[in-house]
Order: C-alpha cells, then sequence, then structure tokens
C-alpha cells in the first residue's frame, strides 16, 4: 500500500496496486507508463513514488503558505519568515512562496529580499513585473546602483511603459537629481494627460523643485487633493515636506498630523510628523517619540528609521542608547550592528566597535564590517594591522559591490586612499558619473597627465567610438609624448571623420609634427578662418608645429595668447624648453 497526495486538495488518498487503483489514477486524468497497464510492479513503484514526492511537497507548501499568512495576522513576522522559508526550500521555483518571503523580508528591512527577487527575474525572464518589483525593493533598502543596473538591462518597448519612468523617476529622486525625475513625470503627463495619480505626483515634484509659479500652483492642486482616499496621502506627504521646507512650522504640524491619520499611513509618516514636532519645538514631541519607540520595538524598519533620526539630529549618543534598548531579536540584525558601529566610531569607543565589528559574517555587510573593525584598529593606535583589514574589506568588496559607497565614505572620513574606492567604483560601475568625474577633476586640478589618461582609457575601452573619449586619449598621449604613434592614428580617424573641427585638425597635425613632417603639419592648419578657436592647449600645439618648421615669429605671436602655467606638465616643458625654457621631461622635435 502507497499514499498518494492530491496537491490541489491537500488530502492523502490510499491506492492499492490493483485494478481499481488503475481506475482511480485514470478517473483523474493522468496517463499511466505503458509498464504500469502490463503490471510491472517495480515501475508502478517508481511512479507513484515520484509523484508522491511530489504531491508531498505541494501539500507541506500549501501548508506553509497558509501558516505564514495566519502568522502574519497575529503579527509575529519571525515565524511567518521561518514558515515562508520553509516554502521555499521545499519548492524553490514556487513563485508564491518566494514573492511573500521576498515581500516580508522586504518589510524587515533586510537586503536577502534582493536575492528572492533576483530569482523571480531568473524564474520569468521574459516578464517586465519581476525586473519592476527588484528595482522597487532596490530603490526602498537603498541599493541604488543595482536598481540603476536593472532598469538599464530593461529595453526595448518596456522602457516606454509608465511604470518603467515611474521608477526611472525614483531613481533620480534617490540620486538627488529632483529636476530630473520633474522632466520624467512631465512626459508622463503627456503619455497620460487623465491620469490622476501622475497628475498629484507631479504637482509634488513641482513644489519641490518648479518655478515659483509652478510652486504656487502645485500648491493649490494638492491642498485640493487632501480628502480623496485615493490621491490624499500622497497630497498630504507631500505639503507636510513643503511646509517643513519654508518653515511654516504649523502648516506641517497639520498637514503631517493628517496624513498619519489617514488608513494606508506608512512608518515614513510617522517619522515626517515626528520632525514637524521638532521642529515646531512642539511640547508634544516627546509624548509622540516615546510612542513611536514603543511601536520600534517590535518594528524593525520603524526601529532603524528612529536611529538614523536619532543619530543625524539628536547626535550619536542619543542614537546609540536607543539601539542599545533594543530586543535582543531586533539587536541581532547586521543593519542594526552596521548603526551601532558608525554610533561607537562617532563616540571613539573603539573597544566596543571593535568587539561588534569581530561578530560573525555581515553577511553582504561584510566589506563594512571589515572597514569598521580596521577604524576600530587604529582608534586603538594599531595603525598596521588596521591597514591590512582595510584592504581586506576592499577585497571583499569585489564580492559584494553594492558596499563600496559605504566604503567610500569611511575613506573620506578616515583619511585613507579615496582614490582608490573612486577607481573600484568607476571600473565596475560605468553608469556612476560622479566617481569618474571626481578623479578626473582631481587629476585636471593637480595636471596629472597619467591619471587623466588612465581615466579616458576606461571611457575609450567601454565606448570605442566615443568622439570625446578618443579625442582625449590622442591629446594626451601626444601632450605626454608617449604612444604617439597610437595616438597619432587616433588623431587621424577622428580628422577624417570630421575635418572642419579644429580641434580634430590641431591634434592631427601635432601628431603629424611628431612624426618629423612639420611642414605638412603647418600646411593643414595656415589659411583656417577658424583658429582662433583653438583653446589653450590647441594653440600650444600649434606654436611647436611652426616652430618645427622655422617660423618663430609666428610660433611666438601664436605662443602669445597661450598660458603656460594652465598647460600639463609634460606639455608646459615642451613649450618651455622650444621657446628658450629648461629642459625638464619636455617633448621635442627639432625644426626641419
Amino acid at each position: 500500500m502507497t499514499f498518494w497526495f492530491d496537491s490541489h486538495s491537500s488530502r492523502a488518498s490510499k491506492y492499492s496496486h490493483g485494478h481499481t487503483s488503475f481506475d482511480a489514477w485514470n478517473a483523474m486524468g493522468t496517463r499511466l507508463p505503458v509498464g504500469l497497464y502490463r503490471g510491472k510492479c517495480s515501475d508502478c513503484h517508481q511512479f507513484v513514488c515520484i509523484l508522491s514526492v511530489r504531491g508531498y511537497r505541494s501539500w507541506r507548501v500549501e501548508k506553509e503558505l497558509r501558516a505564514a499568512q495566519v502568522y502574519r495576522q497575529q503579527r509575529d513576522n519571525k515565524n511567518a519568515l521561518l514558515s515562508l522559508k520553509r516554502a521555499v526550500a521545499l519548492r524553490p521555483d514556487n513563485l508564491e512562496a518566494r514573492r511573500a518571503l521576498a515581500s516580508l523580508l522586504e518589510e524587515t528591512a533586510s537586503s536577502e529580499a534582493l536575492a528572492h527577487r533576483r530569482k523571480l527575474m531568473d524564474l520569468e525572464p521574459q516578464l517586465l513585473e519581476p525586473k519592476l518589483a527588484y528595482v522597487r525593493t532596490a530603490l526602498k533598502l537603498g541599493h541604488v546602483q543595482q536598481a540603476a543596473k536593472t532598469l538599464k538591462s530593461i529595453q526595448g518597448s518596456h522602457r516606454e511603459t509608465p511604470e518603467f519612468m515611474e521608477l526611472q523617476a525614483e531613481l533620480q529622486l534617490k540620486r538627488g537629481r529632483p529636476d530630473g525625475a520633474l522632466e520624467i513625470y512631465r512626459e508622463l503627463m503627456d503619455l497620460r494627460p487623465g491620469d490622476e495619480r501622475t497628475r498629484v505626483k507631479l504637482a509634488a515634484l513641482e513644489l519641490r523643485s518648479g518655478s515659483e509659479r509652478d510652486q504656487a500652483a502645485a500648491r493649490a492642486l494638492l491642498e485640493s487633493r487632501v480628502t480623496d482616499d485615493e490621491f490624499g496621502l500622497l497630497a498630504l506627504r507631500a505639503l507636510a515636506e513643503d511646509a517643513l521646507q519654508r518653515s511654516d512650522f504649523a502648516a506641517a504640524l497639520t498637514w503631517s498630523k493628517r496624513a498619519c491619520e489617514m488608513p494606508l499611513a506608512e512608518v515614513s509618516d510617522r517619522m515626517l510628523h515626528l520632525e514637524a514636532l521638532f521642529a515646531a519645538k512642539s511640547p508634544s514631541f516627546e509624548s509622540w517619540l516615546a510612542d513611536l519607540e514603543r511601536i520600534a520595538l517590535d518594528n524593525m524598519p520603524l526601529a532603524l528609521d528612529v536611529a538614523k533620526w536619532k543619530m543625524n539630529v539628536l547626535g550619536a549618543e542619543a542614537a546609540c542608547n536607543w539601539l542599545e534598548r533594543l530586543p535582543p531579536s531586533t539587536r541581532g540584525n547586521p543593519t542594526v550592528w552596521a548603526l551601532l558601529a558608525d554610533c561607537y566610531g562617532a563616540l571613539q569607543r573603539w573597544e566596543d566597535l571593535e568587539s561588534i565589528a569581530q561578530r560573525a559574517s555581515w553577511q553582504e555587510r561584510e566589506p563594512l564590517r571589515l572597514g569598521l573593525l580596521a577604524r576600530a584598529q587604529a582608534g586603538l593606535g594599531n595603525a598596521r594591522k588596521s591597514e591590512r583589514t582595510w584592504q581586506l574589506a576592499l577585497q571583499e568588496a569585489q564580492i559584494y559591490p553594492a558596499q563600496l559607497p559605504s566604503l567610500l565614505a569611511m575613506a573620506r572620513t578616515d583619511k585613507r586612499d579615496v582614490r582608490q574606492v573612486l577607481w573600484m567604483i568607476a571600473e565596475r560601475e560605468p553608469e556612476n558619473l560622479a566617481a569618474r568625474q571626481e578623479l578626473y577633476q582631481g587629476y585636471w586640478q593637480e595636471r596629472d597627465a597619467d591619471g587623466m589618461l588612465r581615466m579616458m582609457e576606461l571611457v575609450l575601452k567601454e565606448r570605442p567610438n566615443d568622439r570625446a573619449a578618443k579625442y582625449n586619449v590622442a591629446a594626451l598621449l601626444l601632450a605626454t609624448g608617449r604612444g604617439t604613434d597610437r595616438a597619432s592614428l587616433l588623431a587621424k580617424e577622428l580628422y577624417e571623420d570630421d575635418p572642419v573641427s579644429v580641434s580634430n585638425a590641431v591634434i592631427y597635425g601635432f601628431g603629424i609634427h611628431l612624426q618629423g613632417d612639420s611642414r605638412k603639419a603647418a600646411a593643414l592648419l595656415d589659411g583656417r578662418d577658424d583658429l582662433h578657436k583653438l583653446g589653450n592647449d590647441g594653440a600650444a600645439y600649434y606654436s611647436l608645429i611652426l616652430a618645427g618648421c622655422g617660423r618663430d615669429d609666428d610660433a611666438r605671436r601664436v605662443l602669445s595668447t597661450v598660458d603656460r602655467e594652465a598647460l600639463l606638465p609634460a606639455l608646459r616643458n615642451s613649450v618651455d624648453y622650444t621657446f628658450g625654457a629648461p629642459l625638464n621631461n619636455a617633448v621635442t622635435h627639432q625644426p626641419d
């Protein structure tokens, strides 16, 4: 006798291996292997066992899902989480179980939610929604780079959907670019002129970054929507934030309190009202904060928000006291460890910082743990050990690159090699323009041609047809006198592609000059009516070309327009040497 579990009814049914058993299978529409009709018991056993295992697992998954639902209703997230994890372990491809697990992990501010969102993307690779869900979770948990990469991977007509565009706008806001978000929502409004939700969100953005006229119109529209069941909460939030920005504390208190009373109010609304109470120096501040703390003891996201707010507003000691009061079940979260470690570092409690940073792996925050441990070791006077630990943190960041922004902030604070971290970001994240701009501008201010060239080579490697990158690589190679053959080839490609550009013409000519034909180079430029647009470097190149032809008077006339101090050192040395200054690593060419 064997048991078969019906995955739909979750009931166990007994069937013998006789004729009645086959009738039962046929009645359920199940097609049996031929061997079973011929009475081959080994086939029968094997087939029934396979179905038994599958049916049993399906039954267990449904049981765990029902249990998780009950636990959720009882606000027992710990047991709900265990049930959902068991369900996913039983059936890794069960979409319902994995979605529920991802959502619950997201609610508890766990970055583990992203792993399950990623798996859902893999299970349904052709669908847009799993990708959008991943981006929403990443933005909510602060993983901005992962969100940006996933959005970038979405191609074709999916990029024109309102849902995609809304997330693009949210990404702009997370990156501190409200103007970009505003532009996207204005485009959305053109696509959906009758959509009220888009209208309200656009008004909220115009309130933040629009003109005075737009702000006044947006404020009036939002005030007219505060009683709306569907959009009232969005309007109240925007109005409260706007009132705080304008230091209209009475209005901020009114709008934020009403937002908290809305049926769909979230943790962030309670925190917004707390900000208003604090800014207004309201006597109700202490009691509201006490209520928040009481609720936060069993609410991880709220506990984290309270800690961050205290750190930013009341200081590290207040945040530390709060975090140390949390129950053990909450204090065992790596996010809490990271916040507590920040507090210990700010308070210079080096031994406490070392203790918390020596705990078991912080999972995806392992680079942060090592960085904090390095900080503690430095605070305790062990500089050599601290540097070794810091290098380990950077190695771990190769595995968990999402922690690179945190390591960058630590490097700035702890006066470590900031550029080392910036280069890691620049090489891994082509879309992170801020890191690349900071590197390039720093090298430019130092007139460090090697650093500038390294950055431009990286860009050219990623985008071989990028004209600006090709121009900069060619110009830097020519200015430093290295790789002149390659530089001349790049300059020739640029000139042949756009001979009208005087910038292309002068670096092409300078390449010809360095290869020994200064007269040909001069002929390329003589007679052009746009030589006044050469710019500082271009004029320096032209003066060296003219000097190479023996046309010293013309060369000095062009040179008189050049600010030598603004030139790269190697190019300045070439100019100084050619026109009589001392030699120091100059790029030279003798007159023909």
